[in-house]
Protein backbone atom coordinates (compact mmCIF):
# COMPACT_ATOMS: atom_id res chain seq x y z
CA UNK A 1 0.00 0.00 0.00
CA UNK A 2 1.40 3.38 -0.97
CA UNK A 3 0.55 5.97 1.67
CA UNK A 4 1.67 9.60 1.57
CA UNK A 5 2.76 9.91 5.19
CA UNK A 6 3.52 13.61 4.65
CA UNK A 7 -0.25 14.18 4.61
CA UNK A 8 -0.30 13.44 8.36
CA UNK A 9 2.03 16.05 9.91
CA UNK A 10 1.62 14.83 13.49
CA UNK A 11 2.36 11.17 12.79
CA UNK A 12 4.98 8.93 11.22
CA UNK A 13 4.81 5.59 9.50
CA UNK A 14 6.93 4.08 12.30
CA UNK A 15 4.22 4.88 14.86
CA UNK A 16 1.72 2.76 12.95
CA UNK A 17 4.11 -0.08 12.00
CA UNK A 18 3.38 -3.61 13.28
CA UNK A 19 5.38 -4.36 16.43
CA UNK A 20 6.33 -7.90 15.35
CA UNK A 21 9.08 -6.69 13.05
CA UNK A 22 7.36 -7.56 9.75
CA UNK A 23 7.61 -3.89 8.75
CA UNK A 24 4.00 -3.49 7.66
CA UNK A 25 2.05 -0.29 8.31
CA UNK A 26 -0.93 -0.99 6.04
CA UNK A 27 -3.22 1.67 7.40
CA UNK A 28 -6.21 2.93 5.43
CA UNK A 29 -5.64 6.55 4.31
CA UNK A 30 -9.19 7.58 5.27
CA UNK A 31 -8.62 6.28 8.80
CA UNK A 32 -5.33 8.21 9.01
CA UNK A 33 -7.18 11.34 7.84
CA UNK A 34 -9.59 10.93 10.74
CA UNK A 35 -6.75 10.38 13.24
CA UNK A 36 -5.06 13.55 12.00
CA UNK A 37 -8.34 15.49 12.28
CA UNK A 38 -8.81 14.16 15.82
CA UNK A 39 -5.27 15.23 16.75
CA UNK A 40 -5.86 18.71 15.34
CA UNK A 41 -9.23 19.04 17.11
CA UNK A 42 -7.78 17.93 20.45
CA UNK A 43 -4.80 20.28 20.23
CA UNK A 44 -2.42 18.00 22.11
CA UNK A 45 -0.06 15.23 20.98
CA UNK A 46 -0.80 11.58 21.61
CA UNK A 47 1.37 8.53 21.17
CA UNK A 48 0.17 5.68 18.97
CA UNK A 49 0.93 2.57 21.03
CA UNK A 50 -0.55 0.14 18.53
CA UNK A 51 -1.48 0.86 14.94
CA UNK A 52 -1.38 -1.76 12.23
CA UNK A 53 -0.93 -5.38 13.30
CA UNK A 54 -0.35 -8.18 10.85
CA UNK A 55 -2.74 -11.10 11.29
CA UNK A 56 -0.02 -13.31 12.83
CA UNK A 57 0.98 -10.72 15.43
CA UNK A 58 -2.62 -9.81 16.27
CA UNK A 59 -3.44 -13.47 16.83
CA UNK A 60 -0.31 -14.06 18.93
CA UNK A 61 -1.28 -11.33 21.40
CA UNK A 62 -4.94 -12.30 21.58
CA UNK A 63 -6.21 -9.41 19.46
CA UNK A 64 -9.79 -9.28 18.26
CA UNK A 65 -8.83 -8.91 14.60
CA UNK A 66 -9.53 -5.20 14.18
CA UNK A 67 -5.98 -3.83 13.95
CA UNK A 68 -5.15 -5.89 10.81
CA UNK A 69 -7.89 -3.92 9.01
CA UNK A 70 -5.78 -0.75 9.04
CA UNK A 71 -8.74 1.04 10.62
CA UNK A 72 -7.80 0.89 14.30
CA UNK A 73 -5.23 2.27 16.69
CA UNK A 74 -4.54 2.68 20.39
CA UNK A 75 -3.67 6.10 21.83
CA UNK A 76 -1.65 6.45 25.04
CA UNK A 77 -3.90 8.97 26.79
CA UNK A 78 -5.55 9.16 30.18
CA UNK A 79 -7.50 11.55 32.36
CA UNK A 80 -8.53 14.82 30.74
CA UNK A 81 -6.89 13.86 27.44
CA UNK A 82 -8.85 10.60 27.29
CA UNK A 83 -12.02 12.57 27.92
CA UNK A 84 -11.13 14.99 25.09
CA UNK A 85 -10.66 12.02 22.73
CA UNK A 86 -14.10 10.74 23.72
CA UNK A 87 -15.61 14.21 23.25
CA UNK A 88 -14.22 14.60 19.71
CA UNK A 89 -14.21 11.01 18.42
CA UNK A 90 -17.72 10.89 16.97
CA UNK A 91 -17.12 13.87 14.66
CA UNK A 92 -14.53 11.80 12.81
CA UNK A 93 -16.28 8.44 12.53
CA UNK A 94 -14.69 6.60 15.45
CA UNK A 95 -17.71 4.48 16.26
CA UNK A 96 -15.98 1.83 18.38
CA UNK A 97 -14.06 2.70 21.54
CA UNK A 98 -12.06 0.56 23.94
CA UNK A 99 -10.90 2.01 27.25
CA UNK A 100 -8.03 0.96 29.49
CA UNK A 101 -7.71 3.63 32.14
CA UNK A 102 -6.26 1.66 35.05
CA UNK A 103 -2.70 0.74 35.98
CA UNK A 104 0.47 2.70 35.22
CA UNK A 105 -0.16 5.91 33.28
CA UNK A 106 2.14 4.79 30.43
CA UNK A 107 0.02 1.65 29.95
CA UNK A 108 -3.34 3.43 29.77
CA UNK A 109 -4.94 3.93 26.38
CA UNK A 110 -8.02 4.59 24.31
CA UNK A 111 -8.64 2.30 21.33
CA UNK A 112 -10.43 3.89 18.38
CA UNK A 113 -11.65 2.28 15.19
CA UNK A 114 -14.08 2.86 12.34
CA UNK A 115 -15.10 -0.73 11.63
CA UNK A 116 -18.63 -1.89 10.90
CA UNK A 117 -17.76 -5.31 9.40
CA UNK A 118 -15.21 -7.98 10.27
CA UNK A 119 -12.69 -9.51 7.86
CA UNK A 120 -15.34 -11.97 6.63
CA UNK A 121 -17.74 -9.13 5.78
CA UNK A 122 -20.08 -9.86 8.69
CA UNK A 123 -21.57 -6.98 10.68
CA UNK A 124 -19.91 -6.26 14.01
CA UNK A 125 -21.35 -4.22 16.87
CA UNK A 126 -21.16 -0.55 16.00
CA UNK A 127 -21.35 1.85 17.71
CA UNK A 128 -19.75 0.02 20.61
CA UNK A 129 -17.70 0.68 23.74
CA UNK A 130 -15.79 -1.77 25.95
CA UNK A 131 -13.17 -1.81 28.69
CA UNK A 132 -9.97 -3.81 29.10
Amino acid sequence: MNINWNAYPNFTEDEFRCKCGCGRADMKPQFLNFVQLLRTACGFPFVITSGFRCEKHDSSIGGAGVHPSGQACDLNVYGAEALAILDHRKRFGFNRIGLKQTGRFNSRFVHIDTLTKNADGDDIPSPWVWTY
